[in-house]
């Protein structure tokens, strides 16, 4: 499940929770996530798409905040590999 934060929000360094020890964390629930955040940004590539297609030029912002979310989630992903391969 996502949860939604406000804009600007600033997020831990580490996104493991507090207080769960280590070893409650697996390469295979990273891998899920990953795989999750990664269906998310092909989800924000479709309305970066349908966005091109249907809505006027003027509306950059629009287009700006997709292409912000998109590579968002593209760090997380990153992060989410990276942290998967520091436990094997």
């Amino acid at each position: 499940m996502l949860k939604v934060v406000a804009p600007g929000a600033s997020f831990p360094a580490n996104p493991v929770s507090p207080g769960l020890p280590e070893s409650t964390y697996d390469g295979a629930a990273l891998h899920t996530l990953e795989v999750q955040v990664a269906d998310l940004r092909d989800a924000v590539f479709g309305l970066l798409d349908d966005a091109r297609e249907s809505l006027p030029h003027g509306s950059t912002e629009l287009h700006v905040a997709l292409q912000r979310a998109s590579n968002e989630l593209g760090e997380a992903q990153r992060r989410l590999h990276d942290a998967a391969r520091q436990l094997v």
